[in-house]
């Protein structure tokens, strides 16, 4: 889930103490040379060569002005709109629906992806195309009367079956439906790549079945709960957020010495006629506006006998300027980036040390205080003193914090290791002498005293509305390893998409994005329960916020927050790859979900309880799990669990559903605080499957069904004929081959 609340004090963050530079330079400083470009990866094995496809035909105009929706450039869509303001005028106003969110969350890009943006981001879009015009340009808001409200409020009257033509139309991308012009196989087969497609072709009826089965018995538990308490939702209204409403946005242009309004909010919409009065002009729109999401690299170690957290990377971006930008967290050493300069603060001679760094698009942010091991009795005891375990790192979290206009903060916080236990800190008992050492191993001669948890990569995919089918048109030839691992994030949305528009649609509600929502596919390393270290993979869902529409033409349904909740947790479960039929050539893998758990629970007998205000006391569940689900009640969340822990695949584990009593809003969580669906493979760290090598090669092969996804998904492809559910299929599928890529011969 994306909503972890927590309280934490740590020193300041010192922003002299980090240091940006170019991320391909770090990468091959820092020991991650093979993360620069695919065809440099470390033992990259032949079969996993990108395919040559052929040529992709030309999209197809398919707009109802006989615009190519395949351009998601800016400059492209202004070329092709031959420049001319009216042109430019009437497809930002008719080709893109209205939706009401607060602030800028889209921009230019993210609102040509998702085809719909509010008064803000279709300003920005209308000012870009008319910048790529040379078209002089400002912005105006003003603030709207009820006349204004009523007339955005009916653009976003829609009904079922234009609602899911528009979907397919993002979907789909490259123009939408044509049937034709695809090249009807891969010039190149990969044996991989070939039982991924005939896994996935002809089996669109049964994973809709699935994925409906499993939005029933979720929607299921929870109504029936919530029933069963006597608590009632409030009816989702659908109502324009105050910024809108205070902050409408539009555009004003030069024509001779006069500026012209262009509001292009709604479809119809006429230049020169406004819905309110303009406010002083603007250049550019304030970041105030703006949504942003931070990032902060924690860290806790022993100071002066104490325990001490400290924020040692502070980072953050505009929601818009991420939209397809791939973003990773990874821990490196340092001894690579001494000769640019890098000084190592507090640096030991025998201790093992990390730094953190955040990679956004072309660039990276390396913390400047490292993250330090001492070994046997901690850093005192290296120098043969007794050992005190002065400056020794407990514990390192991330946590990602979403910042949004007219909004509180919203914080998601992961754990990448922790040594003294979140029980045992807030009890405040914890004696830092006692603590064990780290258990370092040797992965190669080239790679000795490593900790493994440092090993821990994130790659993120940040997106602030429906992720089009040309995203994945991507060239995977020649973009880096960040870029190929940040397409399953990227599904993840794709599928909730999809799966959207296939089962909550027909049920009169639509669901979109109204803040950035975070997702990230991560290599986790763990150790076997011999003590080998072993790797897991995860798709983790850190935030995730929608507002919702009424549909015309709908079958009356659940509560709509819950639905769009539930489908969420659905489509993690299709990206992990639940739901496609197996493979006898791939390894069954253990994968873990909220869903998951309350199926095995139902089958075993195992009751389900509703909780709110306080947890009731001689509950059966872990202590470190009833803090979390301690601390969602302290938010005012309703929790649904089930009454004991429950075995699944031989461990006790628990998940439960969050519903937020004021709005429906529902999330998913698992007992180590993560909305996540984790797949375990019992993969040895060795020089070849160390997590950072192991996060190359999936690289690699991540680039090879990527190359196909791009025909698979597009409309032109000869393998779907444009349906929801063959998209919901290939787009699974594809998922579902990436989260088994360990297991995938020769990846």
């Amino acid at each position: 889930m994306g909503d972890e609340r927590h309280a934490a004090s740590f020193a300041p963050f010192d922003e002299a103490s980090a240091w940006r530079m170019d991320r391909r330079r770090f990468l091959q400083l820092a020991g991650f040379a093979g993360l620069a470009t695919v065809a440099g990866c470390v033992g990259a094995p032949p079969s996993a060569a990108p395919l040559q496809l052929a040529p992709r035909a030309p999209a197809a105009a398919a707009s109802s002005a006989g615009l190519p929706l395949a351009l998601t450039s800016v400059t492209d869509l202004a070329q092709s709109l031959e420049y001319d303001i009216a042109r430019i005028f009437r497809f930002v106003s008719d080709e893109v629906r209205y939706e009401p969110y607060a602030g800028v969350l889209r921009g230019a890009k993210g609102i040509l992806w998702a085809r719909a943006g509010n008064s803000a981001d279709k300003a920005l879009l209308l000012g870009a195309l008319l910048e790529a015009s040379l078209v002089p340009h400002r912005y105006v808001s003003g603030s709207l009367d009820d006349a204004g409200v009523q007339a955005l409020g009916n653009a976003t009257v829609s009904d079922v079956a234009t609602a899911t033509q528009d979907a397919l139309s993002v979907l789909l991308g490259h123009g939408g439906p044509s049937g034709s012009g695809a090249p009807s196989a891969l010039a190149t087969p990969d044996p991989s790549v070939q039982a991924f497609v005939s896994r996935s072709n002809g089996e669109a009826a049964a994973l809709v079945a699935t994925a409906t089965a499993q939005l029933q018995a979720g929607v299921g538990t929870i109504t029936t709960a919530l029933s069963g308490a006597g608590v009632t939702l409030p009816v989702a209204t659908a109502e324009l957020p105050d910024l809108e409403r205070t902050q409408h946005v539009w555009v004003q242009y030069a024509s001779g010495p006069d500026w012209v309004d262009a509001d292009p909010s709604r479809l119809g919409a006429v230049t020169g006629e406004t819905m309110a009065i303009a406010g002083p002009p603007m250049d550019l729109l304030p970041d105030a506006m703006r949504h942003s999401v931070v990032f902060h690299g924690i860290t806790e170690s022993v100071s002066a006998g104490k325990l001490a957290q400290q924020v040692i990377l502070d980072h953050t971006e505009f929601a818009d300027a991420l939209v397809g930008v791939p973003v990773t967290f990874v821990n490196a050493k340092p001894d690579g980036l001494k000769g640019l300069g890098f000084a190592v603060v507090g640096a030991l001679e025998g201790s093992t040390q990390y730094v953190a760094a955040l990679a956004v698009g072309s660039a990276s942010f390396v913390a400047g205080n490292p993250l330090t091991f001492g070994g046997q009795g901690g850093i005192g005891g290296a120098f043969g003193q007794p050992g005190t375990n002065e400056g020794e790192t407990t514990a390192e979290w991330l946590e990602v914090q979403i910042l949004s206009p007219g909004g509180a903060p919203v914080s998601a916080r992961r754990e990448i290791f922790d040594r003294v236990g979140a029980v045992a800190r807030a009890s405040g008992t914890f004696d830092p002498a006692t603590l064990a050492p780290v258990q370092l191993v040797d992965l190669d001669a080239a790679t000795p005293n490593e900790y493994p948890p440092c090993r821990t990569v994130h790659s993120f995919a940040i997106v602030g509305g429906s992720v089009s089918g040309d995203y994945f048109a991507q060239d995977y030839a020649t973009n880096d390893a960040f870029t190929n691992v940040a397409i399953v994030g990227h599904l993840y949305h794709f599928i909730r998409d999809a799966l959207n528009a296939q089962l909550a649609f027909p049920q009169g509600t639509r669901a979109f994005c109204d803040a950035p929502n975070v997702a990230s596919y991560s290599v986790v390393p763990g150790a076997s329960a011999g003590g080998a270290p072993t790797a897991a993979v995860a798709l983790d869902i850190w935030h995730r916020s929608f507002g919702l529409q009424a549909l015309q033409g709908g079958a009356a349904g659940p509560p709509p927050a819950v639905l769009a909740g539930v489908i969420s947790e659905v489509a993690e479960r299709l990206a992990g790859g639940e739901g496609l039929p197996p493979d006898p050539a791939i390894p069954a893998a253990a994968r873990m979900s909220v869903g998951r758990i309350f199926e095995e629970a139902a089958s075993q007998g195992i009751a389900t309880q509703l909780i709110r205000g306080s947890l009731p006391a001689g509950t059966a569940y872990p202590a470190e799990t009833a803090q979390r689900i301690g601390e969602s009640l302290a938010a005012g969340y309703l929790v649904i669990v089930p009454v004991q822990p429950v075995p699944v695949d031989g461990s006790p584990r628990v998940g439960w559903w969050l519903v937020d009593p004021a709005t429906g809003g529902t999330l998913d969580e698992l007992d180590d605080g993560r909305g996540v669906v984790t797949v375990d493979y019992s993969l040895p760290l060795t020089a070849e499957g160390k997590a950072v090598t192991f996060f190359e090669r999936m690289a690699v092969c991540a680039s090879t069904y990527a190359f196909a996804a791009s025909f698979m998904l597009g409309a032109g492809s000869a393998n779907t004929d444009g349906s929801l559910s063959d998209i919901l299929t290939y787009a699974s599928g594809l998922a579902g081959a990436l989260a088994n890529l360990p297991n995938v011969p020769g990846c």
